[in-house]
């Protein structure tokens, strides 16, 4: 891993860290950024993804690491239903409706246009940390 500025900031903060950290990322589609691996240690990371393919492949490929979870449940501000919309590259599919004017505009933007749409059950965090 190359050594900068930002990853020695992040081991001088785990080590400053009096207990576990917990990392959510929602939409975790590939996994946790790099950065969060100098922290390791200390984090407990959870990645809320949707797609049950991705969160199963996630899932594998970090069998066996106890501080990485994924879970197959889209987030959301609070339960129930919600549209989501699905772009030609999967890493921009969000309860939100791309912003189709500038993908338009912008050709170095076509992996964002939208390609269909489904309706998806969504879930609070708080109504995911109770259960």
């Amino acid at each position: 891993m190359e050594i900068t500025a930002e990853s020695d900031a992040l081991v001088v903060l785990s080590r400053l860290l009096p207990q576990r950290l917990v990392v959510v990322d929602v939409g975790a589609r590939w996994g946790f950024a790099q950065a969060w691996d100098r922290l390791r240690e200390k984090c407990l990371t959870i990645g809320f993804e949707p797609d049950e393919e991705e969160c199963a492949r996630l899932t594998e490929i970090h069998r066996g690491d106890q501080r990485m979870r994924f879970v197959p449940v889209a987030l959301g501000a609070q339960s129930g239903l919600a549209t989501l919309y699905l772009t030609r590259d999967r890493k921009g599919c969000s309860i939100y409706p791309p912003a189709t004017e500038a993908v338009t505009r912008h050709p170095g933007l076509t992996d964002g246009q939208l390609e269909d749409t489904s309706v998806i059950e969504l879930m609070a965090l708080d109504d995911w940390c109770a259960a």
